[in-house]
């Protein structure tokens, strides 16, 4: 179910499996096991629609599936951009910004004792590790929550293939980068439904070309679009060291997964963590899957990911 919330004074798009159709509030559960998905950048939690529900139907809708968008990321009710300008609060889509955003989330929507499994992807791997910390700092008689990082981008990113590529585009290019959105962002919408279509070339996949399309396109709304390359160039400047401390802390509860031709998060970043933290568990994907994995394998990797949870929570499958 989608419905908007107001986190942090904006209103952010959420999508419930497991509420039905009651308003998201601490009440509102009467399962108090929940898995909570953090989206990377660009921040739709349209993109996860699929991955959301593959997780909540393997799981035979024994869980609460949750997630939300960052803020300034996604569109409003009847696709309306409704999010303060940049100009007005840009410490609001710093990652500072985004984590305390989902700080606000937790602490006004999720009720205490609830056992919490967090999925971050790729930057919202960061943000994961430090909302562990905020739980165990706020909340510390409720069941430890554990982390699932997909993908993570946690660690020198600047230096990454990509991270390097991007810089580029930040640099002198963003603003004209915003400007050229509007010429993609009214584009006829067959137009943007045949590209859309053409790119995931997987026809038989209806719903994700639905969700991934519809958050595709809204991508390119230049008032997200600006948001989503603001937050980029935030986290280029302050992913830097591993944070060690953080991840040995919670490492016997997180789980992280590394591809083998990821340009965000090199093969040599999974030894590191292995190195680094002993205990953690971090394994790479042998499957091939691309580090924006929601655009085309996103009902694999939620079958990857209920494989975890089967083994770190058998009671969710007896």
């Amino acid at each position: 179910m989608e419905q908007f919330i107001s986190v942090s004074g904006v209103k952010t798009r959420a999508i419930t499996h497991g509420l039905g159709k009651q308003a998201l509030t601490k009440e509102s559960f009467g399962k108090k096991d929940i898995i909570i998905i953090i989206p990377g950048n660009p921040g739709l939690i349209g993109f996860y629609e699929v991955f959301m529900l593959k997780i909540f139907k393997t799981l035979m809708e024994k869980v609460n599936v949750l997630g939300i968008s960052h803020a300034g990321h996604d569109v409003g009710e009847k696709n309306i951009y409704n999010a303060p300008r940049l100009r007005d609060r840009p410490e609001l889509y710093t990652l500072h910004g985004q984590i305390q955003h989902k700080k606000d989330f937790l602490d006004e929507y999720i009720p205490h004792g609830s056992r919490i499994c967090f999925i971050g992807h790729s930057i919202g791997s960061k943000v994961v590790v430090e909302l562990m910390s905020h739980l165990d700092q706020t909340r510390p008689n409720d069941p430890k929550p554990c982390g699932y990082l997909l993908f993570p981008t946690i660690e020198r990113m600047a230096e990454t293939p990509q991270g390097q590529r991007l810089r580029m585009l930040l640099g002198p290019f963003r603003t004209p980068a915003v400007y050229a959105s509007y010429m993609v962002y009214f584009l006829p919408e067959f137009v943007k439904n045949a590209l859309v279509s053409w790119y995931i070339s997987q026809p038989e996949k209806e719903d994700l070309i639905s969700s991934v399309g519809q958050a595709l396109k809204t991508v390119v709304n230049p008032n997200v679009l600006e948001k989503s390359l603001y937050m980029a160039n935030d986290v280029l400047a302050v992913i830097r060291e591993l944070d060690v401390k953080s991840l040995i802390r919670h490492g016997d509860r997180i789980r992280a997964y590394y591809g083998t031709n990821d340009h965000w998060c090199p093969v040599e970043y999974h030894t590191n963590i292995v190195q680094s933290v002993p205990g953690l568990k971090a394994e790479l994907c042998k499957k091939g899957y691309a580090h924006a994995f929601v655009l085309k394998t996103s009902e694999e990797m939620a079958e990857q990911v209920c494989a975890w949870l089967q083994e770190d929570f058998s009671d969710l499958f007896s």
